[in-house]
C-alpha cells in the first residue's frame, strides 16, 4: 500500500521530455508466498510447478519500484496494460527461490500518448527460466505518432465457450493476493475519479483465469502472448472461448466485444 500511495500522490507534470531513459532493478531470493491463495482464487491443482502467470504477481513490486521512482518521467495512475508476451524456457518449482531482473528502456510515440515495454527476466539457480515483455501505454503526454496496428483475434463470436461470472469483489480478492491495490479494481466509488463508471478486473487476474481454462501443454518451453483489449466491469459476465490452433491454443475473452485474446503454446 506505501507504493499505492506514492503512486497516487506523485507529480511528474513536464518530467517526460520525449524519450525513457534506463531504469532497472534487481531483487534476489524471492520466495513464492501466496502461491497457496492464488491457486484457491483460480482454482489451480496443486501441482509441482508455479503457474506460468504467477512470476508476473512476484515481479510485480519491481514494476511498481521502477514506475514510482521520483525520476520516472511518467506518472503510475493512469498507465495502461495494453499487451503481454511470456516466454517460459522451463517449468519452476513451487519452492524456488527466484532472482528477478527488471528494466525499462526507451519508448514509442502512438497516436494517443507513448507506450513503453517492460521487462521481467526470472532466474533459478542462475538459469534464466522465464521472461515476460508487459507493453505499457500512458496517456499522460500528447499523441505525436501514428496509429499502431493491432492484432485481431482468430476466434468468432459465434465460437461456444465457457462462461464466467465475475463478482463485485474479485478485484478485491486478486489485490490480496497480488498486491496490486490500485483504485480502479477495488470499488465503484474508487475507480469513477480515474474515468471508469465502474471498478474493473485486473488484466492478470483475467489472464490467470485463461490459463486455468486451457488443457495441459506439459512442461516443455512454452509461450503465453495477450493483447488486452477492453476492460471487465465488475461485477460482469464474460465468455471465454479456447480453441487449438498449432502446438497450442488461441483464446479470447469477450463480453459483447473482445476483452483480452490471444494465444497459449508450445514454444517453437
Amino acid at each position: 500500500m506505501g507504493m499505492m500511495w506514492k503512486a497516487l500522490t506523485a507529480r511528474k507534470q513536464g518530467l517526460f521530455k520525449g524519450q525513457l531513459p534506463r531504469f532497472e532493478t534487481t531483487q534476489q531470493g524471492v520466495v513464492c508466498e501466496k502461491l497457496d491463495s492464488f491457486q484457491r482464487l483460480f482454482g489451480v491443482q496443486d501441482e509441482a510447478h508455479l503457474p506460468i502467470t504467477f512470476p508476473h504477481l512476484l515481479a510485480s513490486k519491481l514494476h511498481m519500484e521502477i514506475a514510482t521512482r521520483n525520476d520516472f518521467p511518467l506518472p503510475v495512475l493512469g498507465l495502461i496494460h495494453v499487451a503481454n508476451h511470456i516466454t517460459q524456457h522451463r517449468p519452476i518449482p513451487k519452492t524456488s527461490l527466484l532472482d528477478f531482473h527488471v528494466w525499462v528502456e526507451g519508448c514509442r510515440p502512438t497516436k494517443i500518448g507513448v507506450e513503453f515495454d517492460l521487462h521481467t527476466e526470472a532466474f533459478v539457480d542462475g538459469a534464466c527460466c522465464w521472461e515476460e515483455v508487459t507493453t505499457v501505454l500512458s496517456r499522460a503526454v500528447e499523441g505525436a505518432g501514428g496509429s499502431i496496428t493491432r492484432p485481431k483475434p482468430s476466434l468468432s463470436a459465434d465460437l461456444p465457450g465457457q462462461a464466467w461470472d465475475l463478482p463485485s469483489n474479485w478485484g478485491r480478492a486478486y489485490a490480496q493476493v497480488s498486491g496490486d491495490w490500485n483504485p480502479i479494481h477495488l470499488h465503484a466509488w474508487t475507480a469513477k475519479p480515474f474515468g471508469f463508471s465502474a471498478h474493473i478486473a485486473h488484466g492478470m487476474a483475467l489472464l490467470a483465469k485463461v490459463v486455468s481454462a486451457v488443457p495441459s501443454l506439459g512442461e516443455g518451453p512454452l509461450i503465453l502472448s495477450t493483447q488486452f483489449e477492453k476492460p471487465v466491469y465488475l461485477p460482469g459476465s464474460v465468455t471465454c472461448q479456447v480453441a487449438p490452433e498449432g502446438d497450442g491454443y488461441s483464446y479470447v475473452v469477450r463480453g459483447k466485444r473482445p476483452n483480452l485474446f490471444g494465444w497459449y503454446g508450445v514454444k517453437a
